[in-house]
């Protein structure tokens, strides 16, 4: 199963196997007097002239807010639940059917929305959720009860929450990375909590001028932890007391995501602008390491790769090489099979 996403929430799921399609959008159910005026406003009202659709803080026509790139995510404790964030947080028993919220508004704004979503790997009733306009909530029962805890951070100022990390390692532990630059602010901000948000720690350290965009933590390894900013890869040995600049030869760009295959020893960044990188070897032992130089193949490098057409009702898979640009799902190339 395969989800992917475009602008205002619109989220879909393609069972590559059997080519099954389905939408993970949620819907307001029209009451009786709002029948005849679909779409528009939250509640089932009728669209207002001008009301904003789409992007960031835009309401598309179920009349909820979403963000450019909606988050959502799938359970680690049951692969039927799924998650998704606008301007409340939505959960499905179905893998993305018949969504249904389970948060009150989680923005300060009238246009702000979710950025963030993260689930406990250690107990699936501990939820995190972040929006674009700088709030940060926390439930602790699934979703009955949802704390803020936006004001505990220590932040000088509400900033779009860029990445939540719910530890698989402690209950109570997550990190947090926020993102200050829409806010001519490029200081990075990278939290830890132990408490479930009571209280919270700076791991900025040593890391310089770079607003960040993504901190997490290694699958294999409690200390160790991958950072993302707009100029470089980071990793630390020590939980954020100190960071070593990994980037090898990637070049200065915005590292926006990671990805850990469980499979595969190594660790893969996702960049905006220059495509998805993969660091090979033993990551652990690379972060000890002189810095890499750039024929070496632990570096940080592109790979072959496939891109996966979903616009067919069979998906089609097409091997390609590295390329500069374009947009495309790449999954890891396996020597010896064709897609």
């Amino acid at each position: 199963m395969i989800y992917t996403e475009s602008q205002d929430g619109n989220i879909s799921r393609r069972n590559l196997r059997t080519g099954e399609f389905g939408i993970a959008r949620p819907r307001i159910e029209p009451t009786p007097g709002d029948a005849a005026q679909p779409g528009g406003g939250r509640g089932g009202q009728a669209a207002q002239p001008n009301q904003p659709r789409g992007g960031r803080g835009g309401q598309n026509q179920s009349g909820y807010r979403f963000n450019w790139n909606t988050p959502f995510i799938l359970s680690s404790h049951n692969s039927r639940l799924f998650y998704s964030g606008g301007n409340l947080v939505f959960r499905s028993v179905k893998q993305g059917e018949s969504l249904r919220p389970i948060s009150p508004e989680i923005s300060r704004t009238k246009r702000g929305t979710a950025s963030a979503l993260a689930e406990s790997p250690r107990n699936a009733e501990v939820l995190w959720a972040g929006t674009d306009d700088g709030y940060l909530w926390v439930t602790r029962d699934g979703g009955a009860k949802w704390t803020n805890v936006t004001a505990k951070v220590g932040l000088p100022g509400f900033r779009w929450v860029a990445s939540i990390e719910a530890s698989r390692y402690v209950e109570g532990r997550a990190y947090v990375a926020f993102d200050g630059h829409r806010s001519d602010d490029d200081a990075p901000y990278v939290y830890v909590t132990e408490d479930f948000g009571e209280t919270w720690k700076p791991l900025k350290a040593n890391l310089p001028t770079g607003s960040s965009r993504v901190l997490r933590e290694d699958i294999e390894k409690e200390n160790l932890l991958y950072l993302g900013t707009e100029f470089a890869a980071w990793a630390s040995l020590d939980r954020g007391q100190t960071w070593v600049k990994i980037n090898s030869n990637l070049p200065t760009v915005a590292v926006h995501e990671f990805a850990q295959p469980t499979g595969v020893d190594e660790i893969v960044a996702a960049t905006f602008g220059r495509g998805a990188a993969a660091r090979h070897g033993t990551r652990h032992a690379q972060v000890r390491r002189p810095p890499v130089q750039a024929g070496d193949r632990r570096a940080l490098a592109q790979r072959p790769a496939a891109r996966l057409d979903l616009r067919h009702r069979q998906p089609q898979v097409r091997r390609r090489e590295p390329s500069a640009g374009g947009a495309a799902l790449l999954l890891p190339r396996q020597e010896g099979r064709e897609g």
